[in-house]
């Protein structure tokens, strides 16, 4: 895979919550503003939240090296050990939103706040190297934020 696979492919997660911000409003006017409501979490969290898990858990438990390259990051024992602890959180994240029916707030929650430090994090260690980076994960993190929290 090219790099400009690897950088598209996390936009589609965004894409996937715009589809259902569009479908939720043009949704019947007669259903309970709270079923609407969760049903939009409800598609938003099996539709993009664990495939983006499973995404960036792959990445960083089992792409390590490409995923380092393409965010210019050495390959240094700590970096790899970091990585992969990330991978590793991404994963927890991941089971847990597969087996239990009652996290989607709180998996959501947790990785928008994750995504938007991550964010940041890249911003303050690499400038405006990973902005491209940077802003998808303060974007991405604050939808889910917004999405669950609203």
């Amino acid at each position: 895979m090219n790099n400009f696979i690897l950088n598209t492919i996390p936009y589609i997660f965004i894409l996937i919550i715009i589809i259902f911000v569009i479908k939720k409003n043009k949704q019947n006017e007669h259903k309970n503003e709270q079923n609407k409501k969760q049903q939009f979490q409800k598609n938003v969290f099996n539709y993009s939240v664990i495939p983006s898990l499973a995404y960036f858990t792959f990445g960083h438990l089992l792409l390590g090296k490409k995923v380092r390259e393409n965010q210019g990051w050495s390959d240094e024992k700590g970096v790899i050990i970091l990585q992969r602890e990330i991978g590793i959180v991404e994963l927890t994240l991941f089971i847990v939103a597969c087996f239990t029916t009652s996290s989607s707030k709180y998996v959501s929650t947790i990785f928008g706040l994750m995504l938007v430090f991550f964010g940041m994090n890249h911003i303050y260690t690499s400038g405006t190297q990973n902005v491209s980076i940077a802003s998808f994960d303060i974007i991405y993190g604050s939808l889910l934020l917004y999405i669950f929290n609203y």
